[in-house]
């Protein structure tokens, strides 16, 4: 079995957490939680803190609600989504 927060080859894998304030689905300290395990286990791997930071990002939403970001701050959500496939396929920040 291999870790979902690493490649099977062991390489990590950059991600971002979308999350929003209003979510009465999924609370917000439930994706922070999520978060802080993905850096925790990249830090395991050896990874220095910094790196673990900057691989696993929380973009938080105010007053969207379960699924709503994309219909209520589009723009914002798919400049996110778009930032981080550029980091996934290594060629942008």
């Amino acid at each position: 079995m291999h870790d979902v927060f690493l490649f099977n080859v062991g390489s990590a894998v950059p991600r971002t957490y979308i999350f929003s304030n209003t979510d009465e689905m999924v609370m917000e300290e439930d994706i922070t939680g999520h978060a802080e395990i993905a850096r925790q286990r990249l830090r395991e791997t050896g990874l220095d803190a910094e790196t673990a930071e900057d691989l696993v990002r929380l973009e938080e939403f105010f007053g969207t609600g379960h699924v709503n970001h994309i219909k209520e701050e589009g723009e914002k959500y798919w400049s996110i989504v778009k930032k981080t496939w550029k980091r996934v396929r290594n060629d942008g920040s």
